[in-house]
């Protein structure tokens, strides 16, 4: 293969990889991304028991019961004079026992601007995967700052008394802005 053609199949390759949206040329990434344990239950009363660790946030809920938790993002909404997009978000989480993630909204200020309901998702994602990344098409104009809010069902205890949980490890966002 000639020089020429590794450039363009590099070229091709590299296309590809890029948002819907983006351009090589003008754009430019803005990632932002903030610890786990910045996360807070909106009924504290549902939760059994809240544990800090150095690697994430443990919400143990009671049975049979549903929270709503919110997970600010530091958004730089205008970078070198220009508004930013969001193009997608992530939520590093882990399921312990029977709960499930129902719906993960984004908020910008009073406005949601993004949601994702009935799903049903469970297991360990602490790394970025198809089940913690959520794509945002058409990308959307940040105004003034964002939380990302994960409904959490949790079902009965296991057969060990052990309280359903959910485990935030960390998340994050990615945003572009054009010249």
């Amino acid at each position: 293969m000639t020089l020429k053609k590794t450039f363009v199949a590099m070229a091709a390759v590299l296309l590809l990889l890029l948002p819907a949206g983006a351009t090589l040329a003008t754009d430019t990434l803005n990632a932002v991304w903030v610890h786990g344990n910045v996360a807070e239950a909106e009924a504290p009363y549902n939760l059994q028991s809240t544990a800090v660790r150095g690697w994430g946030i443990y919400f143990a809920g009671k049975e049979n019961s549903f929270n709503w938790f919110h997970i600010p993002v530091a958004t730089p909404v205008i970078t070198e004079s220009t508004r930013v997009r969001l193009d997608r978000f992530f939520v590093l989480f882990e399921i312990i026992g029977n709960a499930k993630i129902t719906d993960v909204h984004v908020w910008d200020g009073n406005n949601r601007i993004v949601y994702h309901t009935g799903l049903a998702l469970s297991g360990s994602h602490l790394n970025i995967d198809a089940y913690n990344t959520f794509p945002v098409s058409p990308q959307i104009s940040m105004l003034w700052g964002m939380d990302i809010v994960v409904g959490v069902q949790f079902g009965l205890k296991d057969s060990k008394g052990n309280y359903p949980t959910i485990h935030f490890s960390t998340a994050g966002a990615d945003f572009y802005r054009t010249y």
